[in-house]
């Protein structure tokens, strides 16, 4: 069976790089802000003025390197040479706030208190302690939109004889996959009073397989 359902929680991919570049100070004439959550961050490079803010629900893809407060690097999507997406709401606070305030292009700098990042347990396999303060830097390179929640409507499902309710959104073209033919389809799961829990917009992939193997 095919799984689809992402952990309930997925903190920030801290996994030690090998890179020891010391974090680079902030410009003299940039401005640091502080949010009433103690986040701190400012900007480096503004986004597009026009530009989605992302939201707690939406995906983000950025590249990304952090920082401890002693300037040891402990991780960075641009050493790896490969952007990383994910769910906004499904890691630490400190992203999932000071990602909202980005719009594609932008590239911020964010300096999380351990409250709003991994807190007292830390991430000891990365170098991070109890309550460690951590630094981003972090460039949005794109939003990637959850869809919204669309309530089902009960006049127009059809129910099959294992008793699955369904429901036609938009008709597609050509034939239905054989149980043995190979299909790629995107997929958003909602509870039923609306709370987003999973879907193929958090990471831009899609699902891959057949009827058979699902």
């Amino acid at each position: 069976m095919h799984r689809i359902l992402l952990p309930a929680v997925l903190l920030l991919l801290v996994a030690s790089a090998a890179a020891q570049d010391e974090d680079p100070p902030i410009p003299a004439d940039t401005e640091v802000k502080t949010t009433p959550s103690g986040l701190k961050y400012c900007v480096l490079t503004p986004g597009d003025p026009k530009g989605f803010h992302p939201r707690a629900i939406d995906g983000v893809k950025v590249h990304y390197t952090g920082w401890l407060t002693d300037g040891k690097l402990f991780d960075s999507s641009v050493r790896r040479g490969e952007p990383a997406h994910f769910p906004l709401r499904q890691v630490v606070k400190g992203w999932t706030e000071g990602l909202q305030l980005m719009t594609p292009g932008a590239r911020f700098k964010l300096t999380l208190p351990g409250e709003l990042a991994y807190g007292a347990a830390g991430q000891p396999r990365a170098g991070i302690g109890p309550n460690a303060t951590l630094i981003f830097e972090v460039e949005l390179l794109e939003v990637l939109r959850a869809p919204d929640f669309r309530k089902a409507d009960p006049n127009a499902q059809k129910t099959t004889d294992s008793g699955l309710k369904y429901e036609l959104v938009k008709p597609g073209v050509g034939k239905s996959p054989a149980s043995s033919e190979s299909f790629e389809l995107k997929y958003a799961l909602w509870t039923a009073d609306g709370e987003l829990v999973d879907c193929t917009e958090w990471t831009g992939q899609t699902i891959k397989g057949s009827r058979e193997h699902m």
